[in-house]
């Protein structure tokens, strides 16, 4: 041994501890399925957000009239009963759940008007359609792609294809739990070591440590069972003066379980273009001088109107030409009332003047406009006399014939007896 150094105590510390600290679980591969994303809660509420939303909105077919100004049509059948299953809003928010996980939503038509215009359309589950376009020319390539369904193939005329986000010289959309597969793990994990964490108890209460004997294996899962029992069961721990007890204390928000929940919530409403406090994310920006209306209005603009764009582009190719789809996004600026009708009176000159026609700011809320007033009924023309410079004949009353002109009447006094 060393002369200048002093012989240390052998110390041995019991690790034979029923808690479970976790860790982030042995993933096999990178690739994150669909059922598998959905049990992340950030994903589930952005495509419940998007879906939801866009699904309480209802599409309406327009004509262009006269003047090039929208006339409504009736509701056409595919928006009346679109599918054998559901509704419309049913039938709606499957295909923007498809688009945002999968990036396409793909539908077959399964019946047609007397025209050939679809009047139902079925969306296929995009996972079971595979799409051959790699070819660089001919069937198979871009221009001519081959679509498949259970390895059936498909009929190109007989499918409806809306892409969400794609690639050049590429038909299908990209998947966004595809090509963020990293950032889903990184939630993934964190959740599941959450759950290991609680499920498990959280880190060991403590140490138990033996800092004079040398504890063997055997002794040391006695010492282990006894002291466990001892803590579950929340009694007091008695032990001589050679066992050292030190607690453990760590809180759950120092393990940034709440910080990483937050980031993902963040990364993931930027792909998907949300606000992330509306899916438990955070936001630099203050909303201290922010209203509903504003706080709608940015929503709708920024969020919803690229998928709508999407969707009534998609839905028009449907209907004859001439005509067109659009949203009737309405009802979510329903609380700005107030704010559009103080526009619609100052554009109608109240009180300033006018710089609109009561049919130019109809036409802005898509609204033909207001029918020609009726014409006046013609004026009754006056009864005229024949003869010059005399009175018109008086009335005949209870029957009788009125007197001539000149006659004096039965006992007048202008005449003599």
């Amino acid at each position: 041994m060393w002369p200048f150094k002093r012989a240390e105590v052998e110390q041995r510390a019991i690790s034979q501890w029923p808690w479970d600290i976790g860790g982030p679980p042995p993933y096999a591969t990178r690739t994150v399925s669909v059922d598998r994303a959905l049990s992340l809660v950030p994903v589930f509420a952005a495509v419940r957000l998007l879906a939801d939303s866009i699904a309480s909105l209802p599409p309406v077919l327009y004509k262009t009239g006269a003047h090039g100004l929208p006339v409504r049509q009736p509701d056409p059948s595919l928006f009346t009963q679109p599918s054998v299953h559901g509704t419309l809003p049913d039938w709606l928010h499957r295909a923007v759940v498809c688009m945002a996980l999968q990036g396409d939503a793909v539908g077959l038509v399964t019946a047609r008007d007397y025209d050939g215009w679809p009047t139902m359309i079925e969306w296929l589950d995009p996972q079971q359609v595979v799409t051959q376009d790699s070819n660089r020319f001919g069937p198979g390539s871009y221009m001519q792609p081959l679509w498949y369904w259970y390895g059936q193939p498909l009929p190109p005329d007989g499918l409806m294809h809306i892409p969400w986000f794609t690639m050049p010289y590429r038909v299908r959309g990209l998947s966004p739990i595809a090509a963020y597969a990293a950032t889903a793990h990184v939630g993934l994990a964190a959740q599941d070591y959450a759950g290991y964490w609680y499920d498990n108890g959280g880190v060991p209460p403590g140490t138990f440590q033996n800092v004079k004997q040398t504890v063997s294996k055997e002794d040391a899962d006695l010492i282990t069972a006894r002291v466990t029992a001892r803590l579950q069961t929340r009694k007091p721990l008695v032990y001589g003066i050679d066992w050292n007890y030190t607690p453990i204390a760590i809180k759950p928000h120092e393990a940034q379980f709440v910080e990483t929940a937050q980031l993902t919530a963040t990364q993931i409403a930027t792909i998907y273009g949300i606000p992330p406090e509306k899916i438990g994310g955070t936001t630099g920006k203050s909303l201290t001088y922010s209203t509903v209306e504003m706080n709608t209005l940015d929503y709708l603009t920024f969020s919803l109107r690229p998928w709508l764009v999407r969707l009534e582009k998609a839905f028009t190719k449907l209907f004859p030409r001439g005509t067109y789809v659009k949203f009737d996004t309405s009802e979510m600026l329903r609380a700005d009332t107030k704010t559009k009708a103080e526009i619609a009176a100052l554009s109608l000159g109240t009180p300033s003047q006018a710089w609109l026609t009561p049919d130019e700011v109809r036409a802005d809320y898509d609204r033909p406009p207001m029918p020609p007033p009726p014409e006046p009924p013609p004026a009754p023309i006056a009864p005229t006399n024949t003869t010059v410079g005399l009175p018109a004949p008086a009335a005949p009353m209870n029957g009788q014939q009125p007197a001539a002109v000149g006659a004096t009447s039965k006992g007048s006094t202008n005449g003599s007896r």
